[in-house]
């Protein structure tokens, strides 16, 4: 949205300022990287957004004018980026906190809570360490639904030893796993 409204603004900018006045090109170059920057950001690649972020706040602060339209437009500009790269870097920073706190919720076997921690987190699909720790979330709940289920073959079979044997493993697992303290 900010993007759109400076690129409509330049338009209009650049014809009440005259051909000689570069205010409105600049301004439109950053709105232009920005809206690279917002492409980079979805396909998580975040730190080049940022770098691109950058660019965009140099080109607007750079913008030059005789006409205060342009420079009052510039100066919004700029005032309006510097908050989306500071919400950016917020976003960022909850996102690191929130793949640390499942990391450690992963770590202390408690899959269903990693599970919440990266749902509520919303990071982009896209984003490979969300993904990565995800992946291994799965695979381990997998392995303890497997001994749930052969415990409970077990345990039809009246092999109490191993049924009992197979839902501790289930736990060590995943000590959240539906079902498996009652199991015990």
């Amino acid at each position: 949205m900010l993007v759109q409204n400076a690129l409509i603004a330049c338009a209009i900018l650049a014809r009440v300022a005259g051909a000689a006045d570069d205010g409105p090109t600049m301004v439109m170059r950053a709105a232009e990287q920005v809206a690279y920057a917002d492409s980079l950001i979805q396909s998580c690649r975040y730190d080049e957004a940022e770098r691109w972020i950058d660019r965009a706040l140099h080109s607007a602060r750079d913008t030059r004018s005789d006409s205060s339209l342009v420079r009052d437009m510039a100066g919004t500009f700029v005032g309006s980026l510097e908050i989306k790269t500071l919400e950016f870097r917020e976003q960022r920073k909850s996102w690191d906190r929130a793949l640390q706190q499942a990391r450690q919720q992963f770590d202390a076997n408690r899959l269903e809570s990693a599970r919440r921690v990266l749902r509520e987190a919303d990071a982009p699909a896209c984003d490979p360490s969300f993904r990565e720790l995800l992946d291994r979330i799965e695979g381990r709940s997998a392995r303890a639904a497997a001994m749930v289920r052969r415990g409970d073959v077990d345990l039809s079979g009246h092999s109490a030893d191993s049924a009992l044997k197979a839902y501790l493993q289930a736990k060590a697992l995943d000590v959240e796993f539906p079902g498996v303290a009652e199991r015990i």
